[in-house]
């Protein structure tokens, strides 16, 4: 009897604690903003780090690939960003020293504000066009 109450216990801590790695998982994926439209400072906190020269960096290390979009997309690292342009090399220099990342997201970002780069210079497509892409990578 003490043992099939010590397993049931056990069984329950561990589906309370799947529970609750689920939902966190789920608050930082919908990024929950306050009543007042801010994002959460605390959501994204975790993904910060400074390097050596003392310099806040946004480590993408170890997260899935959508998760990186969505820590990006609330980061205030995109809007500094964005004010740079049109000045694509230093765009390209921002993201090289601001960004940490051992997967997919950084590569193909830079791959992509290079190609739009290209298209600008070329007058293929407008700053505003440029911006635009960026914005929604």
């Amino acid at each position: 009897m003490n043992g099939s109450i010590i397993v049931a216990g056990i069984a329950l801590f561990f589906i309370i604690s799947g529970l609750i790695t689920f939902v966190d998982e789920l608050h930082d994926d919908v990024g929950v903003k306050h009543e007042f439209g801010e994002q959460m400072d605390d959501v994204d906190a975790k993904y910060y780090s400074v390097d050596v020269l003392g310099d806040k960096i946004l480590v993408l290390n170890g997260l899935k690939e959508s998760k990186k979009h969505l820590v990006w997309e609330r980061s205030a690292f995109k809007k500094e960003m964005l004010a740079l342009a049109p000045n694509f090399d230093k765009m390209i220099y921002f993201i090289e020293e601001k960004i940490v990342d051992d997967g997919q997201f950084k590569k193909e970002f830079l791959e992509q504000i290079s190609s739009l780069k290209e298209r600008y210079l070329s007058g293929e497509i407008t700053e505003h066009s440029a911006l635009s892409s960026l914005s929604n990578f």
